[in-house]
């Protein structure tokens, strides 16, 4: 039961296309992993190593951070709309075909790929409140938000990265982000 919960059924359902992705091989451990040590570390690991140390100063990594992902978000919120042709295909209430070989199912999977990914760097925003010592705003939405919208992606990129659904929530979740980081860039 372990081995096909972990691994032989997401080998086996998994979209063909994704599989020789990064993280996209085989199940879900090695992102349990990484989402365990993020845990980890925002919740203890980091704050008992900042016990004993004064705050950090990040105003030139975090503007640069918040710049890079402004960026990042606005170019997944365009390019999400793009890829649905500006909306028609939510229409389409059709579930695609995990084995459809055509270019705009390749650019979808590849942007919905980088997209997944970008979920792991939006992460480091809970490591800079730790180490500027700003736990108060690691709460348990925060982090409920940061561990569960990773774990989605990548389920989503798994099994069947040109759902609609997810797109929807793509575009969303970046327009979004691009809105909160731009306000914390010009903070």
């Amino acid at each position: 039961l372990w081995h096909y919960s972990f691994y032989h059924y997401w080998r086996s359902e998994g979209c063909p296309h994704s599989q020789h992705l990064p993280l996209m091989g085989d199940g879900p451990i090695p992102v349990i992993i990484i989402m365990s040590a993020y845990l980890l570390f925002v919740t203890r690991l980091g704050p008992w190593i900042m016990s004993r140390r004064p705050a950090l100063e990040l105003r030139g990594p975090m503007l640069t951070y918040n710049t890079v992902m402004v960026a990042i978000n606005a170019y997944f919120f365009f390019k999400f709309i793009s890829l649905s042709q500006y909306g028609r295909v939510f229409a389409n209430f059709q579930f695609p075909s995990k084995y459809d070989n055509s270019e705009r199912t390749h650019a979808l999977i590849l942007t919905t790929y980088l997209y997944s990914v970008s979920k792991f760097i939006d992460l480091l925003d809970t490591v800079f409140f730790v180490l500027r010592k700003r736990n108060r705003q690691v709460t348990g939405l925060h982090l409920y938000h940061h561990t569960i919208v990773p774990l989605l992606a990548w389920m989503t990129m798994k099994i069947m990265p040109t759902v609609p659904a997810f797109h929807i929530f793509g575009i969303l979740n970046s327009l979004v982000h691009t809105i909160m980081y731009s306000y914390y860039a010009l903070k």
